[in-house]
């Protein structure tokens, strides 16, 4: 494909308007694409448009997976949801209008429990930037579980919550490493 043509070739795909790692704009800073790297036949450094926001303006947030059988998921998803980002907003003090949450619900015959657990049973696995507190790690455990008790009746046994944590420079977005990006939040809390 020749490069003249790469210009109707601006599109709204996942591509080019992605979330992660590859979003609007910023794929051409990336050192990979500089060298001629092709995504989807697009050398995307060519087909989208220069950034029009700087490295600044953009978080990388906690990633948030949660697992559950698919008819507690489709039941209660956004509940599910509200309740993960207020805790995360009170505890780690992020800010409200970041969310990155995703849901696999599965069938209750991949997700084998014991007997012990309800339908209700779900697992929460939490990514973040290393650098919380303990006490602050604890709080919000302790804030989920509260949460999940008095909103949707969820019994302390059918949650279980995971926090993962690696250093920023672990992380990429935006063309960049986490330690490279200007957060608007505080990761030492």
């Amino acid at each position: 494909m020749h490069d003249n043509n790469l210009k109707k070739y601006k599109t709204k795909s996942p591509l080019s308007y992605g979330h992660f790692p590859f979003s609007r704009g910023n794929c051409f800073k990336s050192p990979l694409l500089k060298r001629g790297r092709f995504r989807g036949g697009l050398l995307l450094s060519q087909a989208m448009p220069p950034p029009k926001t700087s490295h600044k303006a953009v978080i990388a947030m906690g990633q948030i997976k949660i697992y559950g059988l698919d008819s507690t998921i489709e039941n209660h998803r956004n509940e599910i949801s509200d309740i993960i980002h207020s805790s995360l907003v009170k505890e780690f003090k992020y800010p409200e209008d970041k969310r990155f949450h995703r849901f696999f619900p599965m069938k209750k015959e991949n997700f084998i429990i014991p007997d012990s657990k309800s339908s209700n049973y779900i697992i929460i696995e939490i990514s973040i930037f290393k650098g919380r507190t303990v006490e602050t790690k604890k709080n919000l455990i302790k804030t989920l579980f509260k949460e999940f008790k008095e909103k949707l009746g969820f019994e302390y046994g059918d949650i279980e919550i995971t926090i993962f944590e690696t250093p920023k420079c672990n992380w990429g977005f935006r063309g960049s490493t986490g330690d490279e990006v200007e957060l608007n939040y505080k990761v030492e809390v």
